[in-house]
């Protein structure tokens, strides 16, 4: 294993002491001629500093020069690191996702390091830990439980059932009306019969009366006398009241 792979996967060697006349020679280099060594030790001075979104972009770069796949656990470090300060929790599945293919690397490999194994595997069981917690976190809480239906709740006392009903207070019916006199048919029979006998008894009056000369007067009208004989007005009786 070379001396780079081996820096890769030592934690250690991350925050070893680098000189800083190197460091700023290689951070004077224009990105595009760096190398994958420069890269490398970039990434380690900005992990040394706590400047982990930086050391990510190093060690990434470092990868995409030398291809090797220690600089795989580096860059999970890094975003796990990174997770700490930022709490999201995309950063650590990312980290997961490193330490896992690194993982496979490691069990393809023919040196294989059984202690390097199980530091990573330890990593990802640490990473799905915190992964559950953050999703049980993020669960809504319960809903209350519904009211019951109608049907299931204390039905309300009801009233006595077939109750009688109270007495009802009698209700006055309207007198008849009563018709005038003139409308009933009795009066007017009365009326006819009383003026029928009126008639006939001031006619035997006017005729039975004398008035001292043989000519009877009449005692609730006027009979015009004309000449020397007994004469009627035309027309018959005249009342006048």
């Amino acid at each position: 294993m070379s001396a780079l792979v081996r820096a890769c996967v030592s934690v250690a060697l991350l925050t070893a002491t680098i000189p800083a006349q190197a460091v700023a020679a290689r951070a004077a280099v224009a990105p595009a001629e760096r190398s994958a060594e420069d890269e490398y030790h970039l990434g380690e001075q900005a992990y040394a500093l706590g400047n982990y979104e930086q050391a990510v972009g190093h060690f990434e770069r470092s990868y995409a020069l030398s291809d090797q796949p220690d600089l795989l656990f580096n860059i999970g470090q890094s975003y796990y690191r990174l997770y700490e300060l930022s709490q999201d929790p995309r950063h650590l599945r990312k980290a997961r996702a490193l330490f896992s293919n690194y993982l496979k690397f490691l069990a393809a490999s023919e040196a294989l390091d059984e202690t390097t194994r199980a530091s990573v595997e330890q990593h990802i069981t640490d990473i799905d830990s915190k992964l559950a917690a953050l999703a049980e976190a993020d669960k809504p809480d319960p809903e209350p439980d519904p009211d019951p239906p109608d049907d299931e709740q204390d039905p309300e006392p009801e009233g006595p059932k077939d109750a009688e009903p109270g007495p009802t207070e009698p209700v006055d019916e309207p007198a008849p009306e009563k018709k005038p006199l003139y409308k009933k048919g009795w009066f007017w029979g009365a009326l006819i019969g009383a003026v029928a006998v009126a008639g006939g008894v001031t006619a035997a009056i006017l005729l039975t009366r004398d008035s001292g000369d043989g000519i009877p007067e009449p005692e609730l009208g006027t009979i015009p006398r004309v000449g020397p004989g007994p004469a009627l007005a035309p027309g018959g009786v005249v009342f006048s009241f």
